[in-house]
């Protein structure tokens, strides 16, 4: 018994959409890489009473916008085709 193959149009805007989408999300990433890297110039660093949070306290935001972005770019990935043919809704 094979399964069926269900076909999906790709809509043209729906794809502008989609690689608008893929791109801002690889632009995040950059961004959190430089962060990550500013980070760790703290790391060392005596604590200032300006400072609103401490080094250790920066990494882990860091690291779980590293995580929710790898989360929502899995999902992406794996609705590719969906969002490629589904009209997009704000």
């Amino acid at each position: 018994m094979t399964s069926p193959v269900v076909s999906l149009v790709i809509n043209p805007r729906s794809r502008r959409k989609y690689n608008a989408l893929t791109s801002v999300i690889e632009h995040v990433r950059i961004v959190l890489e430089d962060a990550r890297l500013t980070v760790a110039k703290l790391e060392g660093q005596a604590p200032s009473s300006g400072r609103a949070a401490s080094p250790e306290q920066l990494v882990a935001l860091v690291k779980h916008a590293e995580e929710s972005l790898e989360a929502l770019q899995d999902r992406v990935r794996r609705g590719q085709a969906e969002l490629m043919a589904q009209d997009w809704r704000y």
